[in-house]
């Protein structure tokens, strides 16, 4: 969970230099799904991650906290069923072994195609050689959801091997 205030420049000790929000968050949600509360004029900053499954946004008012608390409960939840999943064995549960690693995959994926279609078509637009407002970030989002992806199939990757091989 990510107070969105907690990375102010004061809040984080550098000066003038402020942090971008989905920067940070991006950096985070390689590690773990990311729950951001803050203002709703911040969310908008935050919309390709949210669409892409990878992080929440709440309002920060009254109610914030404890709907945080049913966000961070759902996706433990989640990563727990998908966890069990991948370590069943793999003959046992062909349905829901192709349901995880479909959307294992398919969450980062969307991700990496919407930020690259998004930056694709501002930079067709703009039709001068050069990154719009914003392209950088949409490269780290890119980049960053290519790394999960990656470690998807990494870990994947070991687990059908572990599978192939047991060690007695």
């Amino acid at each position: 969970m990510l107070e969105e205030a907690a990375i102010s420049p004061e809040a984080v000790g550098l000066r003038g230099i402020v942090p971008r929000l989905d920067a940070v968050v991006t950096s985070l949600a390689i590690y773990a799904p990311v729950v951001v509360i803050g203002t709703a004029e911040r969310r908008e900053e935050l919309s390709t991650l949210i669409d892409a499954g990878i992080a929440d946004y709440l309002k920060r008012d009254e109610r914030c906290l404890p709907s945080a608390l049913g966000l961070i409960r759902s996706r433990l939840r989640q990563a727990r069923r998908v966890a069990e999943s991948i370590h069943e064995p793999f003959e046992q549960a062909e349905e829901d072994f192709g349901e995880v690693l479909r959307h294992e995959l398919n969450n980062p994926l969307t991700g990496i195609l919407g930020n690259a279609e998004l930056l694709l078509a501002e930079v067709h637009r703009k039709n001068d050689g050069t990154l719009p407002h914003g392209g950088e970030q949409r490269l780290e989002t890119i980049a960053a959801l290519a790394v999960r992806l990656r470690e998807t199939v990494r870990r994947l990757s070991q687990e059908w091997e572990a599978r192939q091989h047991p060690v007695h």
